[in-house]
């Protein structure tokens, strides 16, 4: 929640000397948003921490030939928001009962058509005040006191079906409307990595396990439904948040270049050494992105299985799509990748 445009500026600084394209501002930039008990719904810029709101850092990020990304998570409202004070009613919620909050926070009524216009221009107001190309948009809790002030008692066994069908509407609305934005869905990790998802956002997080050793089993068994391209895959910092497991740079590299491939860490501190190291991986994806985006993947040696060592798969082109032919094969070993 720590953001500042001057901040953010001197992480785009580091991350353009590795070759980095995108940076994606995470929570904490809209209103209020100083932790996570507040200012879910509104979503206006926070100038107290972007002065320049978000079209000025974009023109610094572009100086850098970095793009703008933002985080959002417009399903979802804080009791203690200007939404909530407005519109107690459009969160999921039975009457007469004390409200079941989760992560501090509501789920807003999708079933209802004025939340979904709320949401929609929202939305829409952010991305067309800046020169944002890529929204991540989180969902962090599960769907709990399933009642919609906007049904009556007798249809809200409807309210479930109707939520599922105004995320839809409220995609397909906000992809047509900014078709040239790249959107991936996420919910607390890979909790909505589902075919109806794909029809609208080209990505979806995973997992947030971001350990390499578990994406390997991860990302294998996601890719037995689903395109590698889809699966949000980033190379994040050790220890893990999660396992606290060290892995090598190269492990966590091969591992997430088998997905969208990112970087979650903070380049202001992190070595010289190591920054060489991942502005030359970062050159390789760029070479080897259009076998492992359009290649046909081929398992090799499975991850799964009793006293397992190693995992490794292959990536084909074929030789008459785009890019022309080409091969790359992948290989885990437990001894360090």
């Amino acid at each position: 929640f720590d953001v500042a445009h001057a901040r953010i500026v001197e992480l785009a600084r580091h991350a353009s000397q590795v070759g980095v394209e995108l940076l994606v501002l995470d929570d904490g930039w809209f209103a209020g948003r100083d932790d996570d008990t507040t200012s879910l719904g509104d979503w206006v810029v926070e100038r107290r921490k972007l002065p320049r709101g978000l079209d000025g850092l974009a023109s610094d990020l572009s100086a850098l030939d970095i793009k703008l990304g933002i985080w959002v998570e417009p399903e979802m409202i804080s009791t203690r928001s200007s939404l909530y004070r407005s519109h107690p009613d459009w969160a999921l919620s039975v009457p007469g009962r004390a409200t079941s909050e989760g992560r501090n926070q509501l789920v807003l009524d999708l079933s209802r058509a004025d939340v979904r216009d709320y949401i929609v221009g929202a939305v829409s107001a952010v991305l067309e005040s800046a020169p944002i190309t890529y929204v991540k948009w989180d969902a962090n809790r599960h769907l709990s006191d399933v009642y919609s002030r906007g049904l009556p008692a007798w249809r809200q066994g409807e309210t479930y079906h109707r939520f599922t069908l105004g995320v839809y509407d409220v995609w397909r609305r906000l992809t047509t409307r900014f078709p040239d934005v790249l959107w991936e869905s996420c919910s607390g990790g890979g909790g909505r990595f589902d075919a109806g998802m794909l029809a609208f956002s080209p990505q979806i997080w995973t997992s947030d396990n971001t350990d390499a050793l578990a994406r390997v089993k991860i990302q294998w068994g996601t890719s037995l439904a689903y395109p590698t391209s889809a699966m949000g895959a980033h190379i994040s910092d050790v220890p893990n948040h999660q396992t606290w497991r060290s892995t090598t740079l190269k492990t966590r590299f091969l591992v997430s270049i088998s997905g969208s491939f990112g970087l979650e860490l903070d380049l202001t501190r992190v070595s010289a050494a190591d920054k060489a190291d991942l502005r030359r991986l970062i050159a390789l994806r760029r070479q080897l992105a259009p076998i492992v985006n359009a290649g046909t993947l081929h398992r090799l040696w499975s991850p799964f299985g009793d006293d397992v060592e190693a995992a490794a798969w292959m990536f084909v082109l074929d030789p008459d799509a785009p890019g022309g032919e080409g091969a790359q094969g992948f290989e885990w070993t437990e001894e360090g990748g």
